[in-house]
C-alpha cells in the first residue's frame, strides 16, 4: 500500500459530503455537522422530505473511515480511493462514523395520512389500530395497506413506514 496517503479532518470530510449530497440530490437542504469527541469523530446529517434515508445513506456511508466489528469488539480503519481533479488520491477520511436522520414535514405527514385514509375510507388517526401487511426496510417497493385481521400496526406506526419508503419530489434549487 503506497505511503502517500493524506489524512482528512472531520470537517474536511464533513465539507466533502456536503458537495457528495448536493450533487447527488440537488434542492435538498442538508445540515451536515462533524463532531469530534474523545476516541474518535462523526458526521451527522440531516434534513427534511426530499430523499428516502436510504438513498442519503446510499452516499454519505462512502465518507466514513471506519467500521466497528461487534463481535471482535474492535474498530477497524480503512483508506479511500478519492477522485479528484488532479487525479486519483489515497485519503483516510476524519469521521470514524457517519449518521443520517431525516424529518418529515407537517405537509408530508398531512399527505401520507391523507393516502391513508383515501384507502380506508375513513379518516386517519395517529393511534387507531390499522390492518397492514408487515414492512420492512429491505422491501424495494413502497408500503401497501390491505384487508387483513392478521396483522394490525398503529396508525402513527403506518404513516412512518411509508414515510420510510416514499422520497419526496423537492424543486431543484435556484442557480
Amino acid at each position: 500500500m503506497p505511503s502517500n496517503r493524506r489524512s482528512l479532518s472531520v470537517a474536511e470530510t464533513a465539507k466533502l459530503l456536503r458537495t457528495a449530497l448536493k450533487d447527488t440530490h440537488p434542492g435538498v437542504k442538508f445540515s451536515v455537522r462533524s463532531h469530534s469527541y474523545s476516541g474518535g469523530a462523526s458526521v451527522r446529517v440531516g434534513w427534511t422530505d426530499g430523499p428516502t434515508q436510504r438513498e442519503v445513506e446510499a452516499t454519505a456511508q462512502r465518507y466514513k473511515g471506519a467500521s466497528f466489528d461487534g463481535m471482535t469488539d474492535m474498530m477497524s480503519y480503512h483508506d479511500t480511493l478519492l477522485s479528484t481533479e488532479d487525479g486519483a488520491e489515497l485519503v483516510s477520511f476524519g469521521a470514524d462514523f457517519v449518521s443520517c436522520s431525516r424529518t418529515i414535514s407537517p405537509e408530508f405527514t398531512a399527505t401520507l395520512a391523507n393516502e391513508i385514509a383515501t384507502f380506508t375510507g375513513q379518516p386517519y388517526e395517529h393511534a387507531r389500530n390499522y390492518h397492514v401487511i408487515t414492512l420492512s426496510e429491505r422491501r424495494e417497493t413502497p408500503a401497501e395497506l390491505y384487508n387483513s385481521h392478521h396483522e394490525r400496526t398503529r396508525g402513527s406506526d403506518i404513516l412512518h413506514q411509508l414515510a420510510w419508503t416514499r422520497p419526496r419530489p423537492t424543486a431543484p434549487a435556484a442557480a
